[in-house]
């Protein structure tokens, strides 16, 4: 008992990078002593999400995800439903009014809001999206259920925030903190479309319309930030191929250039080989490998256009194939295909 005291007194005193280890401890303890043998715990976490200590908060909230996030990937027991159930009864209210709180912030704008406090808001924004993740993917909790339009109003407030002070030093290489935020509530959003789509259903042609604004607002952006919105391009367009293969939402991308703004702004674009990707192969072949184990290999002769060669065989091998298995690979083609070998043996020497 004075262990586990002492042990939570030291994280929430520690700084950043000690924090996290310190936090995989208190995990690792859990998982034998919580909930029945560590009580205290919980009641300790929850009184830190009513508190206005950033510092704390972050301690907790990274402790939280880290704590809940098995919960993404266990299978389903009495036990665990049973845990479950105690955590949200305790913490899913404060966490609930901790989102609305927060996201309040930092979607209001003020010019006495430092970059820095903006970051520390938007880390423990994240932190919640990452602990909302994992409570809703064993089954839909009844809190969230109930309080599901202010969440869905939220997660659109999210996917719309444009914070200059903070964008503007982001890396062109990787993602940012409000990048990954987004692209956590893209994940979130495709884990509704595929598990509640009851409960969901009156959100979602909102949600898609800003989806398909934030992706088409980010298309003059890419060629510039080169790997910064990779991650969540991917996210946005999974949540997309959930809704898009569902027959009641046909209509939404029956639009008039709906599909093609989609393939020619965002897929083909994300596809071409870009310099960066090149520099790699030239300097370091083995870690462009593992980065793409189907990488074609790369030719000199320019004047031939082989990026956008290489660009349309990713792209037929992508959509060729109707049905695969992991041991067979494709079993079934489409039936275009047949003209594309055509194309193959003309013009690839």
């Amino acid at each position: 008992m004075q262990i586990r005291a002492q042990l939570l007194d030291f994280m929430f005193k520690a700084p950043a990078n000690i924090r996290l280890q310190l936090s995989e401890i208190v995990c690792v303890m859990s998982k034998y002593d919580f909930p029945d043998c560590w009580p205290e715990l919980l009641n300790l976490l929850k009184e830190i999400l009513t508190m206005n200590d950033a510092n704390r908060l972050l301690a907790a909230l990274t402790t939280m995800d880290e704590l809940f996030k098995r919960y993404r990937h266990e299978m389903k027991s009495e036990k665990l439903w049973n845990e479950i159930y105690i955590v949200l009864k305790e913490l899913a209210p404060p966490l609930t009014i901790l989102f609305t709180n927060v996201l309040q912030y930092v979607s209001t704008e003020s010019v006495e809001k430092t970059k820095e406090k903006y970051d520390e808001m938007l880390n423990i924004l994240h932190l919640i999206m990452e602990i909302f993740h994992s409570l809703n993917v064993q089954d839909l909790p009844e809190h969230f259920e109930d309080t599901i339009s202010g969440w869905m109003e939220g997660l659109g407030t999210i996917l719309k925030l444009k914070i200059d002070s903070v964008e503007s030093a982001y890396s062109d290489d990787e993602p940012g903190t409000l990048d990954k935020l987004k692209c956590c509530v893209c994940d979130i959003l495709t884990l509704y479309s595929q598990r509640y789509e009851e409960e969901f259903m009156p959100f979602i042609n909102v949600v898609i319309e800003i989806v398909w604004e934030q992706l088409m607002g980010l298309d003059a952006r890419v060629s510039i930030n080169k790997f910064r919105f990779d991650a969540f391009f991917t996210s946005a367009l999974t949540f997309l191929s959930a809704i898009c293969v569902k027959q009641r939402y046909a209509n939404i991308f029956q639009m008039d250039g709906v599909l093609t703004s989609i393939t020619e702004n965002i897929i083909l674009k994300n596809l071409v080989t870009r310099p960066t990707d090149l520099e790699q192969f030239e300097d370091e072949p083995l870690e462009y490998i593992k980065k793409d184990l189907e990488g074609k290999e790369c030719s000199n002769d320019l004047q031939q256009n082989w990026l956008k060669k290489d660009l349309v065989y990713c792209l037929i091998l992508a959509v060729g194939a109707k049905t695969e298995t992991v041991k067979f690979g494709a079993t079934t083609l489409s039936n275009f295909v047949s003209h594309f070998l055509n194309f193959l043996n003309e013009s690839v020497k």
